[in-house]
């Protein structure tokens, strides 16, 4: 009876391991398959778009706020700066609508596709005759793993950030290039 429960013991350990390994290499396939052959319906189960647009939201906020706060503080006296505070309210303005319409379906499609965020159909031309870019992942506990792409010409890519729900994973989170507070 010990040895049967001793193997089980370790038959369960060794289970619990495997997933741990493999699991985040599961869930980026999953999304991969799920983005590049357009299943909308694989996407909103593995992707939570809410969430993501939130984040990139906040992300691109507080990066032209930060630009506004440095503008100001170059300021020359003239005044120029409520129209550059104006143009920045516009931009943000802006921008949410922009985000809206990459963190769809079609845009996590071209991210996967192209390893950066861009329009949905959009191509670079140095980056019309490449193939997709690998992704690396790296865990950051047992709750959360990230993916960027590697080999990219771009050394801040878009690292995409995966949190566990249950025994899977959703993708939550996509940190812009060149935010350091993620």
């Amino acid at each position: 009876m010990k040895r049967w429960l001793l193997g089980a013991v370790v038959l369960v350990m060794v289970v619990a391991g495997g997933w741990f390994w493999a699991s985040p290499i599961v869930a980026m396939h999953a999304l991969k398959s799920s983005a590049l052959a357009g299943d909308r319906d694989a996407l909103n189960a593995e992707v939570d778009f809410p969430a993501v647009r939130e984040s990139l939201k906040s992300q691109l906020k507080a990066a032209m706020m930060g630009k506004m706060a440095s503008d100001a503080n170059r300021s020359n006296g003239d005044g120029s700066n409520g129209f550059a505070a104006l143009g920045a309210m516009f931009a943000m303005a802006v921008a949410d609508t922009a985000i809206d319409a990459v963190v769809s379906a079609d845009g996590i499609k071209s991210l996967v596709e192209a390893g950066t965020l861009q329009k949905p159909g959009e191509t670079r031309p140095d980056d019309a005759d490449s193939k997709p870019p690998e992704w690396v992942i790296e865990r950051k506990g047992l709750d959360r793993f990230t993916a960027h792409p590697s080999g990219k010409d771009n050394d801040h890519p878009p690292v995409l950030v995966f949190k566990r729900t249950g025994l899977s994973w959703r993708l939550s989170d996509i940190v812009l290039p060149g935010d350091p507070a993620k």
